[in-house]
């Protein structure tokens, strides 16, 4: 009898990465932060309420190694608009 299976770790290695945005010396909460490597996947993260993100690949934690070109966006009085009451 034999068994065939899977495991292990699929993809390029991942080591963990992050970070913290400010704008004017504050932080940037709920800011979406894009890494794009010159080679591999992208890594993405969201900010909290200090600024603070960690990156994610895909659904695993961290980020490949190597050189990036770097995206935050971030909209402000977002939450503002989305809790109004339409009347």
């Amino acid at each position: 009898m034999s068994l065939v299976g899977c495991g292990g770790q699929a993809g390029p290695k991942l080591y963990s990465a992050g970070g913290k945005v400010t704008y004017q010396g504050q932080p940037v909460k709920n800011a979406t932060v894009v890494f794009q490597p010159d080679k591999g996947p992208v890594a993405t993260g969201t900010t909290d309420e200090s600024g603070k993100f960690t990156l994610s690949t895909g659904p695993s934690s961290g980020a490949v190694e190597g050189k990036y070109q770097v995206a935050v966006t971030a909209v402000s009085g977002a939450e503002d608009d989305c809790t109004r009451t339409l009347k």
